[in-house]
């Protein structure tokens, strides 16, 4: 039994890995969209992450739009706990037209498992 989560069968037309999206956003070509709760940064964060809450979305809808307009060429990754907000959210502003939009396959447990150990994980 594993101790992290898993980071395969990622779906890259809808999701990128942690090590990927990393990589993207370090040369500036991906925005990280954290959608976590603020009660959820309280316990642990991405600093280069941009942050609107998901209970905020239909309010920043248009605040959303812009950020994933002037995201890079690999486009925005919303990032949530363990990926499943992020996932139901890009499906969402995928409806909506948005389509340089991915999950952070794994969200912030991922990234602490596979990319920053030091973070704490929930």
């Amino acid at each position: 039994m594993s101790d992290g989560p898993v980071e395969q069968n990622v779906r890259p037309e809808y999701e990128i890995g942690v090590r990927d999206a990393l990589a993207a956003s370090s040369k500036g070509t991906l925005t990280i969209l954290d959608i976590r709760e603020h009660e959820e940064l309280a316990v642990v964060k991405l600093d280069t992450a941009e942050h609107i809450p998901a209970s905020e979305f239909a309010a920043r809808v248009d605040e959303i739009m812009d950020l994933a307009d002037a995201s890079g060429p690999e486009g925005l990754a919303l990032m949530c706990h363990v990926g499943v907000r992020s996932f139901q959210a890009t499906m969402l502003l995928r409806q909506e037209g948005v389509e340089n939009v991915r999950s952070l396959a794994g969200g912030i447990d991922a990234w602490s498992v596979y990319i920053d150990p030091d973070l704490p994980r929930y």
